[in-house]
């Protein structure tokens, strides 16, 4: 690939990567986030469906909790917005 080539992939000059201001996902405390919810209860988070629905699968494949005892649902308000809930069924989910 020629230099022509390349200046059309790039933007700008390369500066240190000490100049950049990396910002890191925020570390939530799942397990007590969880616990807090009551069995058949939901509970409306801040996070997004995403990192909900991950952690969860997180914890069950790691054996603290059990397939179905905890899912993410979403509901789209009238303002066109997104509200996050976790749900809660309990250990005996049919």
């Amino acid at each position: 690939m020629d230099e022509a080539n390349e200046k059309e992939y790039v933007v700008g000059e390369p500066i240190p990567i000490s100049e950049l201001k990396i910002v890191r996902a925020p570390h939530y405390p799942w397990w007590s986030i969880l616990k807090a919810i009551p069995e058949g209860t939901a509970q409306e988070v801040k996070m997004s469906y995403t990192s909900c629905k991950r952690a969860i699968d997180d914890f069950v494949k790691g054996g603290k909790l059990r397939k179905g005892e905890f899912g993410v649902a979403s509901k789209k308000t009238e303002k066109d917005k997104r509200k996050v809930f976790i749900l809660h069924y309990g250990i005996k989910r049919k």
